[in-house]
């Protein structure tokens, strides 16, 4: 029987996430997820597919997004996971900039097709073990017969 979570808001340190839906079925060694999210008022992320992680691994998911603040999205999955007992895998990751993305996915982890878009402006990465980082990120990725294709905006 599938859980369905609605109307959960969420406030992790100076992120405040509302009205967001989320609705799970566990299966076995997989599960579906239908979700929508939001990271701020003007935002949103919906996921939607099904992952199964036992023998035969493989993921089917489509993913919709519209104005996502990268930085809050890396803050409250961090936060999330930790809620879970998870190591955080971002902790020593900084991502800044905005997304927006219409794209789907499957794979058995052999292969892969994928169709869609997404796109990333004023984007940084950083890594505090490195005194470097990747700057002024301005990119149109399509992903197409299971290849990625980057392309930098000016």
């Amino acid at each position: 029987m599938p859980k369905r979570i609605t109307d959960l808001s969420l406030r992790v340190k100076d992120v405040k996430s509302e009205n967001n839906n989320v609705k799970i079925s566990l299966k076995g060694e997989s599960f579906d997820a239908d979700a929508v999210l939001h990271t701020a008022k003007n935002d949103y992320a919906k996921i939607k597919g099904i992952v199964n992680y036992g023998k035969k691994k493989y993921v089917d998911i489509s993913v919709e997004a519209k104005d996502v603040k990268l930085e809050n999205f890396v803050k409250l999955t961090g936060e999330t996971v930790k809620i879970l007992n998870i190591k955080n895998p971002f902790e020593d990751i900084k991502i800044t900039g905005v997304a927006d993305a219409d794209f789907k996915v499957k794979s058995d982890f052999k292969t892969m097709t994928s169709t869609g878009k997404a796109k990333i402006t004023k984007g940084v990465i950083s890594h505090k073990s490195f005194p470097y980082s990747v700057n002024d990120i301005n990119e149109k990725i399509s992903l197409f017969f299971g290849c990625v294709f980057c392309r930098r905006m000016i």
